[in-house]
């Protein structure tokens, strides 16, 4: 019988989503419960692929599979920065898995590299195109410490230029879409297939040549199956991996005597966040389903050295030779133009426009760029391939070594901070392309608006690093993008009011960084982004509810390395209104000490900041909307915490009487008052996060009281437990894991267990997940017979059935 192969490819990407001034990743409402869309899919995908769940007929867990160890993957580099840094003890997974499938599949890993920022790279100029591939290929050396023997090209954007790029560095083969492929023939066969309108066989690996070369500088070419493909986005078919691997197996033809390899490709977005727990149907399937009828999962690395190609293929030119994708049926025109793709009943004359006012950005920028930096670096354009290295690294040791190696001239503070301007500029000027900004259908959607941010900060690199001004330029050509929506206009009023509107300047850093003053001290180095701050002479002052804050800070640009420093007065005021002045540092020591004692003689009973500003602020007066989001957010929860830390002077009495009041309307059948079911539910909220500070500090203490509280406020019509308690049992959990993990005792699993009853009966949810998925690790780890399970059967077994994980592992 013919061998059958089996590969799903994963393409896990996001845009990159930071304010292109903090590198932050501000809070998103609309991706509610979590902070922002790059941490819900986090939750809902990347993470539970590392530990995807097979359970047995009890719905206990049987096995935990890292699914990255079983499929082809690929990361884009912007999103890996990001998880790496949001989730550091789940990232090593992907990088493990990456080993581990190397190690059983003879040096082929899973993982492959991806064109930097998602460019359509048809539509690079070559330059730029170049850098991508650079700067992909580093990206992932870096995280995988291993070359990569394959690229994942953004959108499957394919023409002549692109497959020979790739063939230039190194790689081995791609990954296309089978309506991209032109006419096939057997290698050394005179004839071609015409398979442009269907007919092309993907269970083959094909041969795409060079044009000019006589078939010496070759790639291999694998194609998905599109209909296996499109029944993992569409048809809900991982709710069941016994009937997909059918349908797999399926796909597999009888009579042919040649190897074959059936592969899906989709967004790796699919296993979890589009179709919820599909990452368990896809353990299934990879792990369980596919080998039980003879199928080997394997990687296309792997199977091509096993299985060269025996047929070559050329590819759809596409209109004017820009190529084809996976995504556009117009080959390359969703990027481009008003082609229908992604219009959801919108005009799309915007596309064009938009395209063609960030090319003009780009070519004055190079310009400037070629200009600036030929005064400065031995080769702008290689140091510009040659900047990822300080991008994966900003240490000081790393941005010296890329100095010395990269400067012709003295590496002065001055001239360091022109170069790193010089290089963010050309970053940003890519950052600008993401193809996520056309493939929607409005200017003003936040991905064209996240692109226009990149322009826009590109725009101001440019007039700090070499007095050039663009702004107007780019602006007059946007204003020919139509929007969608007459409150936005067009491109010109999209760049304003939304993208232009996320700008953070020097005195917005300063004003963040006063108001976080005003109710604690933030550790020197207090960060907003990448900014690092250092305060001085710093007084605050309380009178009648009044909270006021007075200093000096210098904060340091932690991407160009440049300073600057201010002055500041910041108040809250006993309506919890906030307040905050900044001012240059060139304040005569005389006139400071002076604002000092003016602070120090308020009484409360008014307050004019200007007036007490003494005439040293008259610029703006930033509020609480003048912060960004999550700085407005910590502010109010510092605020909330001392309200809440004054209620708990009598948490019991005040919880009681609430209860006893709430039950009482119930019985008789009264709706709640809203002012009643508020200070209810405040009361119990922080009840719950009071007992779980106390559960840190005495372990052993009874719990079995704060589920019957929680009933009693549930009967009486309260909502509980609230976010802010589940966070806070949440963090119990994870000391009791660790507690478990690292001294394996009847004392942590008593804790454990105690702790698991608690949250059974008060409803906490939010702790299981990862606290399952350890106590199985755990358990695994353990030898069957070994001395750390003697004594505690018992205790292993509770904890088990509490936590719903199988004992025997």
């Amino acid at each position: 019988m013919t061998k059958r192969y089996f590969c799903v490819h994963g393409h896990f990407y996001q845009p990159p989503r930071e304010n292109p001034w903090t590198e932050t990743v501000e809070r998103q409402p609309s991706a509610r419960p979590e902070h922002d869309w790059n941490r819900r899919i986090a939750r809902e995908c990347y993470i539970p692929n590392t530990q995807a769940r097979i359970l047995n007929g009890h719905g206990r867990i049987v096995d935990l599979v890292n699914n990255y160890e079983h499929m082809s993957f690929n990361y884009g580099p912007t999103l890996m920065a990001w998880f790496q840094k949001a989730y550091p003890h789940d990232y090593p997974f992907l990088k493990e898995a990456d080993r581990r499938s190397s190690a059983r599949l003879g040096g082929h890993g899973n993982a492959l590299a991806q064109a930097y920022n998602h460019m359509i790279l048809p539509l690079c100029v070559p330059r730029d195109m170049d850098t991508q591939i650079r700067w992909g290929l580093a990206d992932f050396r870096h995280r995988f410490s291993r070359k990569p023997e394959a690229m994942w090209i953004p959108e499957t954007a394919v023409n002549e230029a692109v497959l020979k790029a790739l063939v230039d560095h190194g790689m081995k083969y791609a990954l296309l879409a089978p309506g991209q492929a032109l006419r096939v023939r057997p290698i050394g066969a005179p004839q071609w297939t015409d398979v442009s309108a269907g007919g092309l066989d993907p269970r083959r690996v094909y041969r795409w040549s060079v044009p000019g070369t006589h078939n010496r500088r070759n790639l291999a070419l694998f194609f998905y199956d599109g209909g296996l493909s499109h029944s993992v986005a569409f048809e809900k078919v991982m709710v069941n991996a016994k009937a997909w691997a059918g349908r797999i197996s399926e796909a597999f033809s009888a009579s042919s005597a040649e190897p074959q390899l059936v592969s899906i490709c989709t967004d790796g977005e699919s296993y979890g966040h589009h179709e919820h727990f599909g990452d368990m149907g896809l353990a299934h399937l990879l792990t369980r389903e596919l080998p039980a009828l003879g199928v080997e999962v394997v990687n296309y690395g792997h199977y091509l050295a096993k299985h060269p190609p025996q047929w070559e293929v050329e590819l759809k030119p596409g209109s004017d030779g820009r190529g084809t994708s996976w995504s556009c049926a117009h080959g390359v025109a969703r990027w481009t133009d008003a082609c229908g793709c992604g219009a959801e009943g919108r005009q799309l004359l915007w596309r064009r426009p938009m395209r063609e006012a960030l090319d003009w950005l780009r070519d004055h920028l190079a310009v400037v760029y070629e200009r600036e930096g030929g005064r400065i670096f031995h080769d702008p354009w290689q140091a510009r391939d040659g900047y990822i290295d300080v991008i994966l690294d900003r240490s000081e040791a790393s941005v010296a070594r890329f100095m010395t190696e990269r400067l012709k001239v003295p590496d002065e503070p001055e001239v360091r901070q022109k170069a790193l301007r010089l290089l963010e500029m050309q970053r940003n000027a890519m950052l600008m392309y993401t193809s996520c900004g056309w493939f929607f259908s409005d200017i003003s959607g936040i991905e064209a608006v996240q692109n226009l941010q990149y322009a826009a900060r590109a725009v101001e690199l440019a007039r700090e690093a070499a007095g050039v001004e663009l702004e107007g330029g780019l602006t007059a050509r946007l204003k020919l993008a139509p929007s969608n929506y007459p409150v936005h206009r067009d491109g010109e009023g999209v760049y304003r009011n939304l993208a232009a509107a996320g700008r953070v300047p020097q005195d917005s850093v300063a004003a963040h960084h006063a108001v976080s003053t005003i109710f604690a001290e933030p550790p020197q180095g207090w960060p907003l982004g990448h900014f690092q701050a250092t305060s001085s002479d710093v007084v605050r002052h309380r009178a009648s509810g009044t909270r006021l804050s007075v200093g000096r800070v210098t904060l340091r640009d932690g991407v160009t390395t440049s300073s600057f420093s201010r002055v500041f007065l910041s108040a809250a005021l006993p309506d919890y209104t906030i307040a905050a002045c900044v001012r240059p540092a060139d304040v005569p020591q005389a006139e400071y000490d002076a604002l000092v004692q003016r602070v120090l003689q308020i009484d409360g009973a008014s307050l004019d900041l200007a007036e007490l500003g003494g005439g040293l602020f008259p610029g703006k007066r930033y509020a609480l909307q003048d912060l960004l989001s999550d700085e407005q957010e910590r502010v109010l929860a510092c605020i909330i915490e001392r309200r809440r830390q004054l209620a708990e002077d009598m948490p019991l009495l005040n919880l009681g009487e609430c209860l006893s009041l709430a039950e009482q309307h119930a019985r008789i059948g009264l709706d709640l008052p809203p002012g009643l079911r508020g200070q209810a539910e405040a009361a119990l909220e922080s009840w719950l996060m009071r007992r779980a500070r106390e559960f840190m500090q005495r372990p052993e203490a009874p719990l079995s009281d704060i589920g019957e509280v929680v009933a009693r406020g549930k009967s009486a019509g309260l909502a509980a437990p609230s976010a802010a308690a589940e966070e806070a049992w949440e963090s119990c959990f994870v000391w009791v894991m660790d507690g478990v993990d690292h001294e394996f005792s009847a004392l942590w699993l008593k804790r454990l267990t105690s702790l698991a009853r608690m949250a059974a009966e008060t409803g906490l949810t939010r702790w299981r997940y990862r606290a399952q998925n350890r106590l199985f690790a755990i358990l695994r780890r353990l030898p069957a017979q070994g001395d750390e399970k003697v004594g505690l059967v018992g205790e292993i077994d509770e904890a088990a059935r509490l936590l719903e994980v199988s004992a025997d592992v």
